[in-house]
């Protein structure tokens, strides 16, 4: 059994890229797997087992930001493998498994590794991708398929501190077809300036047989190697499913591009 962690900032694919794997386990995975109309993975990459039992089971669910403590509890889980209790049944029917994480930092790389059948999928990125990952963030994050008010909650530190002058606007607004354009720019701004921040006091890890480095921009502009990759890495063979659901996901991210002048 080899565990699979996709380790991306938020806004870097990483749910799409678990969906991907799945793809190409599962021939029928586009007829029962749907992307979401703001183009999200979120809801069908059957990746969250492990964040689902920590928040449910255990006290220190702070997962996010990244911190030490969170790496800890991650290594943990991972070696019990408790994580299996909150699966779903259609993940009990794969010998491997899936979770996704915004850990992306060196010491946490280094935690993840000591747990014997962890492979690690990690999204790479630089200053031009800024702008897309917040797009593709905030976008997909202030989607239909969310409660309004779990996200407003999880974003008013953001604007507050980014973008204090949309405060009050933020507030005020009840439905996701109410957020103006200008308020959506204030939100990309802050992520675009949110994760520069973080990028800057992250140390990348080293190269290793058990990572597979995944470039940001490839994911969007080189489909071919993204599939071979990820299909060599986890002993799998690229399908008309996995290629299909690729460019669908492709066809979904037109919206991302135009999700502040929408």
């Amino acid at each position: 059994m080899t565990h699979y962690l996709i380790l991306a900032e938020g806004g870097c694919c990483g749910h799409f890229l678990a969906s991907i794997i799945r793809s190409m386990w599962d021939l029928n995975f586009t007829q029962d797997n749907k992307i979401t109309e703001s183009g999200s993975c979120d809801f069908i990459s059957y990746a969250t087992s492990l964040t689902i039992l920590i928040r449910e089971n255990y006290k220190n669910t702070a997962l996010y930001p990244e911190n030490s403590a969170g790496a800890d509890l991650i290594v943990e889980v991972l070696k019990t493998k408790e994580y299996t209790n909150k699966m779903a049944e259609y993940e009990l029917n794969y010998e491997n498994h899936i979770n996704t994480f915004h850990y992306t930092d060196k010491a946490s790389v280094d935690k993840f590794l000591t747990v014997d059948d962890i492979k690690i999928v990690y999204v790479t990125q630089d200053w031009r991708d800024y702008n897309l990952i917040a797009l593709n963030k905030i976008s997909k994050n202030f989607d239909a398929n969310r409660k309004f008010e779990e996200i407003k909650n999880d974003y008013r530190g953001l604007i507050s501190f980014y973008n204090n002058s949309f405060l009050e606007e933020f507030d005020s607004v009840t439905d996701f077809n109410d957020i103006s354009k200008e308020l959506k720019k204030a939100l990309v701004d802050g992520w675009v300036r949110y994760i520069a921040g973080t990028q800057n006091r992250k140390t990348k890890p080293k190269e290793n047989d058990r990572i597979l480095f995944v470039k940001f921009n490839d994911i969007f502009n080189n489909e071919n190697k993204v599939l071979e990759d990820l299909a060599k890495f986890t002993n799998s063979k690229i399908n008309d499913t996995s290629v299909l659901f690729y460019q669908n996901y492709l066809e979904s991210q037109k919206k991302v591009h135009e999700y502040v002048n929408n």
